[in-house]
């Protein structure tokens, strides 16, 4: 789950009540959550990056440090040519959302 304002919620006797907190009570072994809006592209920028330094094996406190760094040093040029290759990607194939195979790129 990827959304903008997890982190916020009511204010009860026991703490903040939300969506964080319920994926905790459900079981979750954590939770990265936003207290503010977050714009489409940079969010998913953020968690792709998160989730591939999670799967080669950074802890999860690590991967998001690096991955939010990542994106603060990124220029214009540099962000629009990697969203370019979501944006542009195979919707017949059922990849919206991945990154295109080169080798399958249709000339047009």
């Amino acid at each position: 789950l990827s959304a903008c304002c997890t982190a916020l919620g009511a204010v009860k006797g026991e703490g903040v009540v939300g969506l964080a907190r319920a994926l905790l009570f459900a079981g979750a072994s954590s939770v990265v959550c936003t207290l503010w809006e977050v714009g489409d592209e940079s969010q998913m920028l953020l968690m792709q990056r998160f989730y591939a330094l999670v799967c080669k094996g950074l802890d999860l406190s690590s991967a998001l440090h690096h991955a939010q760094s990542s994106l603060r040093v990124l220029t214009a040029s540099q962000l629009n040519k990697t969203l370019d290759t979501w944006v542009h990607s195979d919707v017949t194939r059922g990849k919206v959302g991945a990154p295109k195979d080169k080798s399958t790129a249709e000339v047009g």
